[in-house]
């Protein structure tokens, strides 16, 4: 209560109206006096806890959900001595070798929105905007509308049996242009073509390069190799990338892939 006082007659545009401030002495941590906003901020950032819980929360957000203690410690200690320069530390955290490990490298599960632009960047083509935003909010995530002033909890909470479901049918609906309005039916064939990836194993890794950065198991691959190779009523064919309509091969395969746990993480 005290420390919101000093936060008094702050109005919609951020200025402060000298006529609804509380000028009265406030006590926060220990400390009495007519403290205003920018002198609240200063004795918060003053607390031992502050530095290491700002770095913990950019870590859990731009890293790893669960962060080290060392890690924590040492942006920590960036952030005092660059003055809480959180652009200096934040470019020093995302270019670290830390930050390219293996122990980062997909350990974070995509916000719908994240989802949602990643996958419609790298189709390609004019998108609907209306659908996606239509989509991250059924997937939990209403695009400037919190739950609260926390924010979302992310990572585990974006899956459940309701929400996979819908993560996988934005893929079916990405890759077939039902209900939406991505790209011109032949620009994904066109977009192989430009590649030279005219069989169905090329396709398989022109794919794989633009929605897994080419990082598929090998057991995943070769099923979609073989998935690629048989045709509707069960029998082996050689697969042709076709023009002049929709191949139902390649838009099937965009869906497998955006449909695979690989793709869910960042």
């Amino acid at each position: 209560q005290e420390l919101a006082r000093a936060f008094t007659g702050i109005g919609d545009n951020g200025k402060i109206n000298p006529n609804q401030f509380d000028k009265g002495d406030k006590t926060v941590f220990g400390k009495t006096g007519p403290l205003d906003a920018e002198g609240a901020v200063d004795l918060i950032l003053a607390q031992p806890a502050a530095p290491k819980h700002l770095a913990h929360k950019l870590l859990k957000e731009f890293v790893h959900p669960h962060p080290t203690d060392e890690q924590v410690n040492h942006y920590a200690d960036r952030l005092l001595a660059t003055k809480w320069d959180l652009k200096t530390t934040l470019r020093e955290m995302l270019s670290s070798n830390m930050f390219f490990s293996d122990w980062a490298y997909r350990a974070k599960i995509k916000s719908p929105i994240e989802l949602v632009v990643g996958a419609t960047v790298a189709v390609g083509g004019k998108a609907n905007m209306p659908f996606l935003r239509d989509s991250t909010t059924k997937m939990g995530q209403e695009i400037l509308f919190p739950p609260n002033v926390k924010g979302w909890d992310g990572e585990e909470t974006w899956i459940n049996s309701n929400t996979i479901l819908l993560r996988f049918n934005f893929g079916l609906s990405l890759s077939t242009q039902r209900g939406s309005e991505f790209v011109k039916k032949s620009q994904i064939e066109n977009g192989l073509l430009a590649a030279n990836a005219t069989t169905g194993d090329q396709a398989v890794d022109y794919f794989g390069r633009l929605l897994l950065d080419g990082n598929i198991k090998p057991k995943l691959k070769q099923e979609l190799i073989e998935y690629m190779k048989v045709a509707d009523k069960g029998k082996t064919v050689t697969f042709e990338l076709k023009i002049d309509k929709p191949n139902e091969k390649i838009r099937g395969l965009m869906h497998l892939l955006m449909s695979s746990p690989e793709y869910q993480l960042a």
